[in-house]
């Protein structure tokens, strides 16, 4: 139903921090009945869980979803990267470094802003570049963390078309399956945190 898909689309678009001037700028509430201001403190990473989710409901809705939606939802997905782009966390908070990397990297591929795009990609090597160096990642062996990564990651291998970014994206995945993989108990089947 995408008339439905649009209201709720909308919907949620409409509770993003559209104020440049504002530190929650390109930022949402967790839920409409707690707005940002009266969150102690905002989520500022809620702009990158949005904003990936966003770039996938653009990509998934394509043609079907109306001229203004789509349109909308470049300026929510345009809004939550650059959000990422000013708050540059280091590459030590590695999946939210990561997904904020990659949230750029796309958003400025598909939004056709090369320097939202050249950003990511320096987020993204210098996560790769501080792995590297130390053998793993900081948040190491997080069960949360790792996932989010993982998911952001493949994200990544199945839309990145950028030549320079696609190795470390390569390096990040397989180091993340690899962790996964070193923690997994096989005779309970869980993941030894």
């Amino acid at each position: 139903d995408v008339s439905r898909a649009e209201r709720v689309i909308a919907t949620v678009l409409a509770h993003q921090d559209r104020d440049e001037a504002s530190p929650t700028w390109g930022v949402w509430p967790y839920q409409p009945e707690e707005p940002l201001a009266a969150m102690r403190p905002p989520d500022l990473n809620w702009a990158c869980f949005l904003g990936t989710a966003m770039l996938d409901i653009r990509v998934a809705g394509g043609a079907r979803l109306s001229g203004a939606t789509r349109a909308a939802l470049d300026d929510a997905v345009g809004r939550a990267a650059r959000a990422a782009q000013r708050r540059a966390v280091g590459p030590a908070y590695t999946n939210i470094a990561i997904m904020s990397a990659g949230l750029c990297l796309l958003a400025g591929h598909d939004l056709g802003d090369e320097a939202l795009r050249e950003h990511g990609r320096e987020r993204l090597l210098a996560v790769a570049a501080r792995v590297e160096a130390l053998g793993g990642f900081d948040e190491y062996n997080s069960p949360t963390y790792t996932t989010v990564t993982i998911v952001e990651l493949s994200r990544l291998r199945c839309r990145l078309e950028d030549a320079a970014a696609s190795p470390a994206v390569e390096f990040l995945h397989q180091r993340a399956w690899a962790e996964l993989a070193d923690h997994f108990h096989a005779s309970t089947v869980m993941w030894a945190g």
